[in-house]
């Protein structure tokens, strides 16, 4: 284990017989890594993002400063915090608990990120959708101290669809404020089909299949809101689409212009002028990816480069960290210097408001 941190190896490269069994394994593992290698290993994670591994290998303290130093050794200038360890809560509780641990953990990332580094970080609010009123009031407050964004669900549940009147004041307020709105993949509430994979789930049969398919959640927010004319009643409102890769985007475009043109019994709300569902990727909805070159070239030829953008998802396993700079090398041969610098740079600066 120690030669393959050393040498940069991902963990899904290693023999099966070398690789953990157990997040208690992960976690001792990574404890003795830290013992033998006298330096932070964040980026190379074997365990899970939750407490118990995280107090394993010291990292409940303060966080901004090695965080920066990982940045700059793999050539990051800035980076959005998305608080997807809070945004698990989706899944597990809901009501005024999930409400307060939203505010707690609201307030925890605004501590560590928005201060003394606020120039490198982004950080982004997570609000509980099921009372409005207090998502509003949230919103409200964050924005006042200066976040970057806000996450809501990208399953909010059956009872919750974002095509219902119930969400129009979040979406004035969220337009109003200028924030992005992130959807976020392993984030969605409790409904049919619905797995909390990384807090109780993660070891059940068919947890592997839910993994690899959240997609399908979010081509329902999305077609959810489109066809609802939400980004035509507030056009001003940006939504992130975060860690969902890009290739399921080219299809659901299609699919969504012919249902709109050939099944207009199904869309009854009708766009202005010649105006279709897809085009809405061009001004509204912006897709971040991290390895998906398949994907990215498709949308290339058909949404083009300002709603796309890429993130490392550090400090995860599968993170392209400490590489992130040979991954892009290979991902972009061939773009211009122009669309290089909007997908690496200049599309997530100016939606999180990065100053670089």
């Amino acid at each position: 284990m120690r030669q393959a941190r050393t040498q940069r190896e991902r963990l899904h490269a290693l023999p099966e017989s070398c690789r953990p069994q157990s997040i208690e394994d992960g976690s001792a593992i990574q404890a003795a890594l830290v013992n033998q290698l006298n330096e932070p290993i964040a980026g190379w994670k074997i365990g899970s993002t939750n407490i118990r591994a995280l107090e394993l290998v010291g990292t409940t303290g303060p966080i901004s400063a090695p965080r920066l130093a990982d940045m700059r050794q793999d050539g990051i200038s800035g980076e959005v915090i998305f608080p997807i360890l809070g945004a698990r809560l989706y899944g597990i509780i809901d009501g005024d608990p999930l409400s307060v641990c939203c505010r707690a953990g609201n307030d925890w990332l605004l501590e560590q990120f928005g201060a003394v580094y606020s120039a490198y970080f982004e950080p982004v609010a997570v609000l509980n959708v099921h009372d409005i009123e207090m998502a509003v009031d949230e919103l409200t407050r964050c924005a006042d101290r200066g976040i970057a964004g806000v996450m809501i669900p990208t399953y909010p549940g059956e009872d919750h669809p974002y095509y219902t009147a119930a969400y129009v004041r979040l979406w004035g307020s969220v337009q109003d404020f200028a924030l992005p709105l992130c959807m976020h993949v392993a984030a969605c509430c409790r409904g049919p089909g619905q797995r909390s994979i990384f807090a109780k789930d993660w070891q059940q049969p068919g947890t592997a299949a839910y993994s690899t398919t959240q997609d399908d959640w979010v081509r329902r927010l999305i077609g959810s809101m489109i066809f609802a004319g939400v980004f035509e009643r507030f056009p001003g409102l940006n939504v992130a689409i975060v860690e969902h890769e890009l290739a399921w985007a080219p299809y659901l475009l299609k699919q969504m212009d012919t249902h709109y043109t050939e099944l207009s019994q199904t869309a009854p709300y009708r766009f202005v002028g010649d105006r279709l569902p897809g085009d809405f990727f061009t001004t509204n909805l912006y897709l971040i990816f991290q390895e998906d070159k398949l994907g990215l070239d498709a949308l290339l030829i058909s949404i083009g480069v300002d709603t796309l953008m890429f993130g490392s998802d550090y400090p995860h396993a599968e993170s392209t960290w400490s590489r992130s700079q040979q991954y892009l090398g290979e991902l972009l041969r061939g773009k211009t210097p122009d669309d290089r610098a909007r997908l690496t740079r200049d599309n997530a600066s100016a939606l999180f408001g990065f100053d670089l």
